[in-house]
């Protein structure tokens, strides 16, 4: 999938392994009484917020004005909403969130790669930096690059193994934001990491 790819357009298992290893890293999360979510899609990752943290009030953003209606006609409850924006402006919107928060960032591509300053990730790399900020409890961040692990192992400077490079991009978010890989898991096509500060 491409940056723009509408989570709408997703294969139907694509979305149940989500949404299994969302269950599975959400179990380790602190609970929070507000969380940020960039890209919500159809809002099955809300769905899985909602579970975890019955009482937790979810702000959304999604581009796909179709996905926003989805989002929106089939969420659990009236404390989930998503908005037809892009993620940075309705962060930029969220002045003082409240002492226990957390943020999800379901991003379509995003690898070590981002963080270690390709150009294309820059905006990736800026809307974590504006999360941290803002200091949440923990994040959720979807990296996509198990799917061609085997092919760039060498690049990310790791061995041909998830852990490996599970471990190696914990490491990096712990350098430049002091956060500690407290859960991860994933699938043939992303991995999904819960950091905590």
């Amino acid at each position: 999938m491409r940056d723009d790819t509408p989570y709408r357009e997703r294969p139907a298992s694509e979305i149940e392994h989500e949404r299994k290893c969302m269950c599975s890293i959400f179990a380790a999360a602190p609970p929070v009484s507000f969380i940020y979510e960039a890209f919500g899609g159809i809002g099955k990752t809300a769905q899985v917020l909602a579970e975890r943290f019955p009482k937790v009030e979810v702000l959304s953003s999604e581009t796909d004005a179709q996905c926003v209606k989805i989002y929106n006609d089939s969420r659990p409850t009236k404390r989930i909403s998503c908005i037809h924006t892009d993620a940075q402006t309705l962060l930029s919107g969220i002045r003082q969130p409240p002492n226990k928060w957390g943020a999800s960032l379901d991003f379509n591509r995003f690898t070590l790669m981002d963080l270690e300053g390709r150009r294309e990730g820059k905006w990736k790399v800026d809307l974590i930096a504006a999360v941290m900020e803002r200091k949440p409890a923990w994040i959720q961040v979807t990296d996509s690059a198990i799917r061609y692990l085997h092919l760039n192992y060498e690049r990310y400077g790791c061995k041909n193994t998830p852990k490996a490079y599970h471990t190696k991009l914990g490491h990096a978010f712990n350098k430049r934001w002091g956060l500690e890989l407290a859960a991860v898991n994933h699938y043939f096509a992303a991995s999904y990491l819960l950091l905590t500060r």
